[in-house]
């Protein structure tokens, strides 16, 4: 039966000088795709668990998730920044520190085994069921925990809403990938564009950009939509939303032949 180090064993080698050359040119940046990724599938496998009883996909999707894991901490180890017992520790030993209830007041994360339910007899402040204890306790007790942990870190969190950002691109390049053949129109991707002006717009939730490129912006004053033109004779469509608007992909979609028929003619 396999277990954890046999996993890090094949990783490392294939991170070997003699392993897979794909594997070898791996980054904690390259492998963000595949982690965003895996992560998706897990929940589709957890999905299919719950409509259908079959845990095939689940256990196999876990197993891809936690590849990534180990692929991290073997690039790390290389680096000389941190080891797979490093993450294991820290996570094991945030878990005790985080439930005293169950494992009782200690900072030693190896003494976890042999607490147990030690611990049992104390106030569960962390996961109480509705009655057992008072939820302003609860809340107050959480934020003195994590003030705690979060003492000298709390630079990190400004990384958060770019990282956030970045998942939803990443998640749509991932979703791109898998399904576009299916896809009538490629343009219509759920993604940010910095660049475009129309972003700042009424409606953000009913918002998808064509890129930077509007496809009806060759018809002219035919496209239909919200556009002035510039002294030097050029046409800003600033303030135009019309093929963006998820109820006009249709009428976007429907013009087609008329763009190809002037793009022919230039």
């Amino acid at each position: 039966m396999a277990n954890l180090e046999d996993l890090q064993k094949v990783v490392a080698a294939l991170r070997a000088p003699d392993g897979c050359p794909w594997d070898r040119e791996q980054t904690h940046e390259s492998l963000k795709p595949c982690c965003v990724e895996e992560a998706a599938e897990v929940v589709s496998g957890i999905n299919i668990l719950k409509e259908t009883g079959n845990a095939d996909n689940l256990k196999e999707e876990l197993g891809d998730l936690l590849l990534q894991v180990v692929m991290h901490a073997q690039i790390a180890e290389e680096e000389g920044l941190f080891t797979m017992e490093d993450v294991i520790g820290g996570i094991t030993e945030k878990m005790v520190r985080r439930h005293p209830h169950v494992f009782g007041e200690t900072d030693d994360a190896g003494k976890a085994a042999d607490l147990g339910r030690t611990g049992s007899g104390r106030e569960n402040i962390c996961c109480a069921e509705p009655g057992q204890t008072d939820h302003g306790q609860i809340v107050n007790r959480w934020a003195e925990i994590k003030k705690r942990e979060k003492a000298g870190k709390e630079w990190m969190d400004q990384y958060l809403p770019k990282a956030f950002a970045e998942f939803r691109d990443l998640i749509d390049r991932a979703e791109e990938r898998k399904f576009k053949k299916e896809k009538k129109y490629s343009y219509f991707a759920h993604r940010q564009c910095e660049y475009f002006p129309c972003h700042k717009g009424a409606d953000p939730e009913n918002f998808n950009c064509l890129f930077c490129y509007c496809p009806l912006y060759v018809l002219g004053d035919r496209c239909g939509g919200n556009f002035v033109y510039r002294e030097d004779g050029r046409k800003v469509c600033t303030n135009c939303q019309f093929p963006h608007r998820r109820e006009n992909y249709e009428k976007v979609l429907a013009r087609y032949p008329e763009i190809l028929a002037v793009m022919k003619n230039e």
